[in-house]
């Protein structure tokens, strides 16, 4: 249970320290998608269209009280194809003209209740007052079914009960038709729901996270100190050795449905099939490329670019493999496919396999190079504001921490003869 800890500890406080010393230098300012929203006073994009022959058609903006409505501001119009900005206050409206506002989320229902006008995105916004209900942010995650979809197909509003009034992509506002963004792996989606919501969807697949926008934290229930006690079981039960980790932790999850802590509904939908058969996908290949021989012509091209320097040569080579390996598919893919070439290698070279094991293990789950590469990489996409690149200006380093403490430590710990 622990065996890993030797590397595993002084690895954490070398990447803890590494981010506390460096992120402030080598990390652009980032403004975090709650803040951009509380320092605008939960300021959003409102679009609405001017009403053919209604009170506002052929009235200038002056004249329609459109240029001194409290906490909105009228950034943009469109008309036929054409953009006209700024708006003068004696721009003349015409029906069916695009109106672009600024404003705050308390007063869009205000906004669209005002007469001539009417909502562009009425179908996401009807039936939400923001006086009874809530705001939350949800990240999409990368097996979340709202990836390649837009709003508008998934009927949103319908099958998850609230209503989109935000995308923040990479730490930009998405200006967009909210009904027509496609979504991507990342996005911060600002809702307005019932305070229910967060109970609703929170450990869901369609959302890597869910968390309510200036509410506190859950409270702790009377059952935390139960579920505290189950998980220490887990770990005790597997670390003197009485029981297989995978077997106390099946009898855990069961004790939590017998406790009702979890119903039997919210522990199925726990389980992440697509996982279950992406790994047991690769276990299939595994077996493969050991039973067709590419493991072992794998392990030889290891042993020939790194064997010169030996075995901790080769335990780097198998390392750096597998990190590459991991910037294009899951973690624990990445073990699988990688285990049974490191094993390959070490036996080649007539190596204990146990290191090469070790430095597969850690490997597998140093994804520092992109947001996608691991699922906590996701979930501080968005709400933390960052971009893309982000990821490999501080991760790089962290791979060579990776990188360095393996091949350091682990003959120290794993003797590779």
């Amino acid at each position: 249970m622990f065996e890993l800890s030797p590397l595993g500890v002084p690895l954490a406080v070398a990447g803890i320290a590494a981010i506390v010393v460096l992120a402030p230098i080598v990390l652009p300012q980032r403004r975090a998608a709650r803040r951009t929203l509380d320092e605008s006073a939960r300021e959003f994009v409102v679009a609405m269209e001017v009403e053919p022959d209604g009170p506002l058609d052929g009235k200038a903006v002056a004249d329609g009280r459109l240029r001194n409505l409290e906490g909105v501001f009228l950034v943009e119009l469109e008309r036929d194809g054409e953009t006209i900005l700024p708006v003068a206050p004696e721009t003349i409206l015409h029906g069916r003209d695009r109106l672009t506002f600024v404003g705050k989320a308390d007063t869009v229902l205000d906004l669209q209740g005002m007469r001539g006008l009417r909502s562009r995105e009425a179908e996401h916004y009807q039936e939400f007052d923001t006086h009874r209900h809530t705001f939350f942010e949800a990240v999409v995650g990368p097996g979340s079914p709202l990836v390649g979809q837009t709003l508008k197909e998934l009927g949103f509003r319908g099958q998850y009960q609230a209503a989109v009034v935000a995308i923040h992509r990479a730490g930009q506002r998405v200006k967009a038709k909210l009904g027509a963004v496609r979504l991507r792996p990342g996005d911060t989606l600002l809702l307005i729901s019932d305070p229910g919501f967060g109970n609703r969807w929170r450990d869901r697949s369609p959302f890597l996270l869910v968390s309510r926008v200036g509410g506190a934290p859950p409270a702790v229930s009377r059952k935390a100190p139960l579920v505290i006690g189950v998980l220490a079981a887990v770990v005790i039960l597997a670390g003197v050795g009485l029981m297989p980790i995978l077997h106390a932790s099946l009898v855990a999850a069961f004790a939590l449905v017998v406790f009702g802590v979890l119903t039997p509904g919210e522990a199925r939908s726990a389980v992440d099939l697509d996982v279950i058969l992406v790994i047991a996908g690769a276990f299939g290949l595994a077996a493969a490329l050991e039973g067709s021989g590419l493991a072992g012509r794998g392990a030889s091209a290891l042993v020939a670019g790194f064997g010169e320097w030996g075995a901790v040569g080769a335990l780097a080579g198998v390392t750096l493999a597998t990190i590459a390996l991991h910037a294009i598919i899951t973690n624990n893919a990445t073990a699988v496919l990688m285990f049974p070439i490191a094993i390959s290698t070490g036996g080649q070279l007539g190596a204990d396999p146990r290191p090469f094991a070790i430095a597969v293990a850690i490997a597998a789950s140093a994804g520092f190079l992109t947001p996608i590469a691991y699922q906590t990489n996701v979930m501080v996409y968005g709400p933390g504001g960052y971009r893309f690149g982000d990821y490999a200006r501080l991760g790089w380093i962290l791979t060579v921490i990776v990188l360095l403490a393996t091949v350091l430590l682990v003959p120290l710990f794993w003797p590779l003869q």
